[in-house]
């Protein structure tokens, strides 16, 4: 192992409070993945995340996140754009 592997292996934030080994993990990731209970789980190749097993509910919620987010951005981009006013009765025809 190099040095700069070593550090860089040091300074990787790992983002769940589950980990687990890339060997554990191919052995059983459905008892992985529900032994987290529900959480995101880091699947670790020599101590370092080497991805993310992510349930699917989790996964879900985290789409309709970043669906949101983009509307938001939408929104904000069309700020100062000009409004037309419209009646409910206009909308309804």
């Amino acid at each position: 192992m190099t040095q700069n592997h070593m550090t860089q292996n040091l300074l990787t934030q790992i983002l769940t409070r589950h980990t687990t080994s890339v060997s554990a993990f191919k052995k059983n990731p459905s008892k992985v993945v529900s032994e987290a209970g529900g959480d995101a789980v880091a699947v670790l190749n020599h101590n370092a995340p080497d991805f993310y097993a992510v349930p699917a509910e989790m996964f879900e919620l985290i789409m309709d996140l970043l669906e949101d987010l983009e509307d938001a951005k939408a929104v904000n981009a069309s700020k100062g754009d000009a409004t037309v006013s419209v009646s409910l009765d206009e909308l309804r025809t």
